[in-house]
């Protein structure tokens, strides 16, 4: 919601496009090329709908019904001529140029960016903003993803139930994860450690036909298998 320009283009960018603060051909010629690009994509509009169409069925909350068919299309605009077009997208270019909440909104970003490069802080999960130790939460020995449930609330999608054992811990506690959350951990331990000492993770797109239950299921043994590979990668990973 809080993205109201059509995309981000911001001024930072076009000073560097430029090499200046003034316009240069070197904008022109990017304007250019993005009417190009954009009318050679409109060219294979019903491509790419028939394409998404088959995409449907996958499970991903992006693309689930004929609305978000009707968001390309309209993206697209196959009605118009590549003249029209080229007016259109030069437009879109401009006003994301000029928006003031797209600016604002890239300006906090790399505050933060900077906020945390400059500081020894580690990043911090939104859905468990407390820092854990292994002094204050003990080591985590197994996690194991039971299920799947169905949820309406926030949107509509799955959770999975989360068995988790520590060390020294009479009981196994259970937590309820997204698979998003899962994602987010996996980005922000990118963060902290280079991609060779990760395992892989499974894929946010789900190929095939299956969607719902079934595509949830797929995606609980995937990510135990990626759980199971982090509690036994090296020490200051799985620590």
């Amino acid at each position: 919601r809080r993205d109201r320009a059509p995309f981000v283009f911001t001024s930072d960018m076009a000073y560097v496009i430029n090499g200046g603060d003034k316009p240069s051909s070197r904008f022109h010629d990017f304007v250019d090329l993005c009417c190009q690009a954009y009318n050679l994509i409109r060219k294979h509009t019903h491509l790419f709908l028939n394409l998404l169409g088959l995409m449907l069925s996958c499970g991903i909350p992006e693309l689930s019904d004929l609305e978000d068919l009707k968001y390309v299309y309209d993206a697209l605009r196959p009605q118009d001529s590549d003249a029209d077009a080229t007016t259109y997208f030069t437009r879109l270019i401009e006003s994301s140029l000029g928006s003031v909440a797209t600016k604002l909104n890239f300006f906090i970003h790399n505050l933060a960016q900077m906020k945390f490069t400059g500081s020894d802080a580690r990043p911090t999960l939104s859905f468990a903003p407390r820092t854990h130790t292994l002094k204050t939460s003990g080591r985590i020995r197994d996690v194991f993803l039971c299920r799947h449930e169905r949820v309406f609330n926030p949107s509509k999608g799955y959770t999975y139930v989360v068995k988790v054992q520590r060390d020294n811990a009479g009981e196994v506690t259970f937590v309820q994860r997204t698979f998003e959350e899962f994602q987010e951990l996996h980005n922000k331990l990118r963060l902290l450690f280079p991609s060779s000492l990760l395992p892989s993770f499974p894929s946010r797109f789900v190929i095939g036909r299956s969607r719902g239950e079934a595509a949830a299921e797929r995606r609980k043994e995937e990510l135990n298998g990626y759980i199971w590979h982090l509690i036994h990668a090296a020490p200051e990973v799985a620590e």
